[in-house]
């Protein structure tokens, strides 16, 4: 169990870390961390409800309909009514909130880029391998 103690021990230095690289995301205005946050699950999970957002953001559904409206008075949102019921709302992300997400994610992977290069070819293989088991592991324990 030597492994998880030091697992344990170097999870919030990792994470102060990664939030330094969100910090250098590329100036897109007044985008928000949260903003991003909230735009990025919405163009992952497509189209949604109010309460599909809420459980995946895990925020208070007060936050998230916050969220929502600022994204869609940004024009990066949109809310459609689902079916015949006006109160059931889709919510989906527009042309423009794909392009942004487009433009920050390639800024993210130039920083990625920039940082990781520092690393041999072969450890940055056994990296992604690695990060790809763990992104594996924590889905399955998810579903």
């Amino acid at each position: 169990m030597k492994e998880l103690d030091r697992i344990a021990e170097l999870y919030p230095r990792l994470m102060r870390s990664m939030s330094r690289l969100r910090e250098v995301l590329p100036d897109e205005g007044d985008l928000t961390y949260n903003q991003y946050k909230t735009l990025l699950t919405v163009s992952d999970i497509g189209p949604c409800s109010l309460a599909d957002l809420t459980g995946r953001l895990q925020v208070a559904a007060s936050s998230a309909s916050e969220m929502v409206e600022r994204l869609a008075k940004a024009g990066l949102v949109r809310r459609n009514t689902a079916g015949g019921d006006r109160r059931a709302v889709a919510i989906s992300p527009t042309t423009a909130g794909e392009q942004l997400l487009g433009r920050i994610r390639q800024g993210i992977v130039e920083n990625y880029r920039k940082i990781l290069e520092k690393l041999s070819p072969r450890d940055r293989a056994r990296l992604a391998r690695a990060v790809e088991d763990l992104v594996e592991t924590i889905s399955s324990v998810e579903d």
